[in-house]
Parts: structure tokens; sequence; C-alpha cells
């Protein structure tokens, strides 16, 4: 029992870990995500939550960043999580 239930929360965590590349792009922009929690007026944890893929930027706040970053949103995302249905985030013919 306690093996499935490792199996199950590693999994989890194998999924969560590919939605966003915020960590990949701010290390790209030699930013920190101090630096951007200072930027969007947000807590530091919430930032390190985003960066960590433990939670997800909203679209608002996923904007923000990319507008903070002075950068196109869809570097934020991984593409492969763009066209799976099950998650939130869809391609878009809009323009960011």
């Amino acid at each position: 029992m306690v093996y499935l239930y490792f199996y199950i929360e590693k999994e989890s965590f194998m999924e969560r870990e590919m939605i966003n590349r915020l960590k990949i792009v701010l290390a790209e922009e030699q930013k920190s995500s101090k630096w951007l929690a200072e930027q969007l007026g947000k807590d530091r944890a919430t930032v390190s939550k985003w960066v960590t893929n433990t939670m997800q930027p909203d679209a608002r706040n996923l904007l923000r960043i990319a507008e903070a970053l002075n950068i196109d949103a869809g570097r934020l995302l991984n593409q492969k999580h763009l066209n799976n249905e099950g998650n939130r985030y869809y391609p878009t013919d809009k323009t960011w």
C-alpha cells in the first residue's frame, strides 16, 4: 500500500513538473524568483510554488509574468501541454 501511495505521488509530481517553464525562462533571462515576486507584488512563496510547478499561475498572472520579463507568454508554457485537452492552457490565435 505504501508503494502505491508513493507511485501516485511521484506520478503527480512528474506531471506537475512539466506544465510551466518559468524556472527555465528566469534562468535564461538571468532573473530570480525574488525579482519576479517584487515586480508582480506577490509573496515570494507564491512565486516559488509557480517556479517549482507546485502551483500554476492563472492566465492573468501568466500575462503579468510575461510582461515583467518582456517576453511572449508562450515561452512560459511547455508546448506539450498546449495541445493536451486535460490541462487548462490551450493554444490560441491571439498574439500576446
